[in-house]
């Protein structure tokens, strides 16, 4: 692995095992993430969601591209764009038939299906935040970047990857300062976020020969966001605006910290197993239950536990009785 060329090849399970993580380190990472995802969709306090937010999307990209690497078959397959192209469509149809139920059944102002289908199809738009198909933006944010990585990898080329990286970075970024935000795809915008970290976990092998760049990130990244932390500012390092440039390092650093601490974990245990397996399923499904126990008892703890609660039991008892998927929704998957 140490030339342009073998950065750019797969390798085989068992040396990506043995240089980046363990299973069950890389579920335990997952795992992490799923559960600050669901911490950050509910009411927390304001310093405490702010430093969910810098970390749990990044974390999420990171470990696809810890997953990749370790499946040993380049970023992507044409397997895994199907299942993840049909789970997108069919939860965002799903989700726009609830979200105009739900509207009617509490007499809330009515958000007509065609618009609510048009705001989640244009690559996840958030028009409206009571829309539960709204965190499906995540996918075809992921399939960008994978698309994008896999394209460069095929090239054998290090400088014309890092080129069609950058360049595609650079044109996000571009959109991002100059245009109306309110036109852009959100799934367009997260993919300043999506390239790096996906890339970052599939070549994580290069973090253990960059202890002094890190650390200087880390050093860096934390004086530019002591200045901002307790400003008004909230800083969304999903939603990629000018003040995630000072905020991406200490994102880059907790990323880094989580890898590290959890990545050569060999026993996470079942559970935490479990719900790293099923991260996806999660991810996509809890919102369906946020609302709902929201209205229940607002409390945030008793949200994100009753909510990751419910799915984890459900997927299990599934699981259990020997259904494997729900469509394209596989239970317990080794992809990301």
């Amino acid at each position: 692995m140490n030339s342009p060329q073998a950065a750019l090849t797969p390798v085989a399970a068992s040396e990506s095992h043995a240089e980046l993580a363990t299973s069950s380190g890389i579920d335990a990472i997952k795992a992490l993430a799923i559960v600050l995802v669901i911490l950050g969709h509910t009411q927390l306090p304001l310093w405490t969601s702010k430093l969910i937010y810098l970390f749990h999307v990044p974390v999420f990209f990171f470990a696809s591209g810890l997953v990749a690497r370790t499946l040993g078959r380049g970023y992507t397959s044409s397997r895994q764009v199907k299942r993840l192209l049909g789970v997108f469509v069919i939860f965002t149809l799903l989700g726009a038939v609830v979200t105009r139920v739900k509207l009617e059944v509490l007499g809330r102002d009515i958000v007509s299906l065609t618009a609510l289908l048009r705001d989640s199809f244009v690559w996840g738009n958030i028009q409206h935040l009571e829309h539960y198909g709204q965190v499906l933006w995540f996918i075809p944010s992921l399939l960008g970047s994978l698309a994008a990585l896999e394209f460069a990898r095929r090239r054998r080329s290090t400088p014309l990857a890092i080129g069609i990286a950058s360049s595609l970075w650079l044109g996000c970024l571009a959109l991002t300062w100059f245009g109306d935000i309110a036109y852009i795809p959100y799934s367009l915008n997260t993919l300043l976020v999506a390239i790096p970290f996906v890339a970052l976990g599939y070549h994580a092998d290069l973090l253990r020969r960059m202890s002094l760049p890190v650390l200087g990130s880390v050093v860096a990244g934390c004086l530019i966001y002591g200045a901002l932390f307790w400003s008004s500012i909230r800083l969304d390092v999903a939603f990629f605006n000018l003040e995630m440039l000072a905020a991406l390092p200490v994102t880059f650093a907790l990323v880094v910290i989580a890898f590290f601490a959890l990545g050569r974990i060999k026993d996470c245990g079942k559970g935490i197993r479990f719900i790293g397996r099923n991260s996806l399923p999660i991810f996509i499904l809890h919102g369906y239950t946020n609302n709902i126990f929201s209205l229940i008892y607002p409390n945030p703890m008793f949200v994100a536990a009753a909510s990751l609660g419910s799915w984890v039991s459900i997927l299990w008892i599934l699981s259990a009785i020997g259904i494997r998927d729900l469509g394209l929704l596989k239970i317990y998957s080794d992809e990301a």
